[in-house]
């Protein structure tokens, strides 16, 4: 495999105000030359230093290009890092897409019409067709990805506005456009993909993930869809759920604050690689399954900063204690019980930013005499609920 198609477009990005500082233009080349050098033409060094436009991104783990991740298992060209560059934290994004395109004319094997276009019957006969019809993929890095509405869906399609004018986006049939997901820090997730539908529930329904099926599952299906290919075999699933679960991104150098582990900050993709996590960590609403009281405090990499000789890491530090401490007004929390002072901890697990639990569920009543929204844990059965039926499992809506 070449480089460039590890790297997608690092070095072919638009040049900027920013990338000309010589200070940036050196610190790149220092990571692509500590990165890109080949041993033994399989394995990248570990960590796998990429320049971005704050610094350097680092992702730690073992990034072997034999892996299927990187094969074209399909018919189309593609592999799973066409749509997922290490550059970019493992997904991608318009700059990238831009990137391709000038490249190539809009022929990259990203640029296909059965989820790259607006429309799958889009015409893509010239570059200037091309430009049009990929111009959702182009202007924001979303694919086109058709689902039919299940058969026991709580709502009805009754009429579309297309702007694409597309035959094959119907009622029956609409179309939704997507990024690609990043396919780094997958053990932080609570559910796979963006709506959950390859998610497998562990031992314990919603509050515990099968990780290595669900993540099996999205490989298969992205591998028969956007690959356009046959079902891979049992061994090529688990090596790419053994690649995605074996790294860790996050960035390591910034072009201001210098390395995220100076000074006692404990920042970058090692660290990040040896965070304890699980479903219901550090839970605001009382479901740690361990029965650990919630932790505000959740974000302290950075604690060590606040008395740095460096402004640029004393702001750092500044930011970080803010988010756990900055208080939301008291009409945001209608309904809840959780009138914490520090209540943006809530959406996330310790030094992570994903709350480890199924998302909180949104309920609106019915009743018009009731024009509030009631934020309530589906999952929970903790008497401070702002509703027992909405705790009741499954979840209803209530109206008071």
């Amino acid at each position: 495999m070449k480089i460039s198609a590890l790297f997608g477009t690092i070095l072919s990005r638009k040049s900027s105000s920013r990338w000309s500082h010589l200070k940036i233009a050196v610190l790149c080349l220092l990571a692509m030359f500590a990165s890109i050098s080949l041993s033994g033409g399989i394995l990248f060094p570990n960590p796998l230093l990429t320049p971005d436009s704050t610094g350097i991104l680092s992702t730690y783990g073992k990034v072997d290009i034999t892996n299927p991740f990187f094969q074209k298992l399909g018919t189309n060209g593609r592999t799973c890092n066409t749509c997922h560059i290490p550059s970019s934290g493992w997904t991608i994004t318009p700059e990238d897409v831009q990137a391709k395109f000038y490249a190539t004319n809009g022929t990259e094997p990203i640029f296909r019409t059965n989820d790259g276009s607006n429309c799958p019957s889009a015409d893509v006969s010239t570059p200037r067709a091309r430009r049009n019809a990929y111009s959702q993929l182009l202007n924001k890095a979303l694919l086109r990805i058709s689902i039919a509405t299940p058969m026991n869906a709580e709502f009805q399609i009754i009429a579309i506005q297309d702007p694409y004018n597309c035959p094959e986006t119907t009622t029956a049939n609409p179309a939704f456009y997507r990024r690609p997901l990043p396919s780094t820090n997958v053990n932080f997730l609570s559910a796979v993909m963006w709506d959950g539908r390859e998610t497998v529930f562990g031992a314990i329904p919603g509050k515990s993930l099968n990780l290595q099926q669900s993540l099996a599952n999205q490989a298969q299906d992205a591998t028969t869809g956007h690959a356009q290919g046959p079902v891979p075999t049992p061994e090529q699933l688990a090596k790419i759920t053994e690649f995605e679960t074996g790294i860790s991104t996050a960035q390591a150098f910034d072009l201001r604050a210098g390395s995220l582990t100076t000074e006692g900050a404990t920042g970058g993709a090692i660290n990040l690689s040896q965070q304890d996590t699980y479903i219901g960590i550090n839970d605001a609403l009382g479901g740690d399954p361990t029965g650990a009281a919630f932790n505000p405090n959740a974000f302290t990499p950075y604690e060590s900063w606040k008395d740095s000789f460096s402004t640029y890491r004393q702001s750092v530090a500044r930011g970080e204690s803010s988010s756990i401490t900055f208080p939301f007004p008291s009409r945001m929390l209608a309904a809840s019980t959780m009138h914490s002072s520090n209540p943006s901890s809530w959406a996330h697990a310790p030094r992570v930013t994903t709350r480890r639990m199924p998302a909180i569920t949104l309920f609106r009543c019915r009743s018009p005499l009731v024009r509030r929204h009631i934020l309530c844990n589906p999952h929970s059965t903790s008497t401070g609920c702002p509703s027992t039926r909405c705790c009741a499992s499954p979840p209803v809506r209530p109206c008071m």
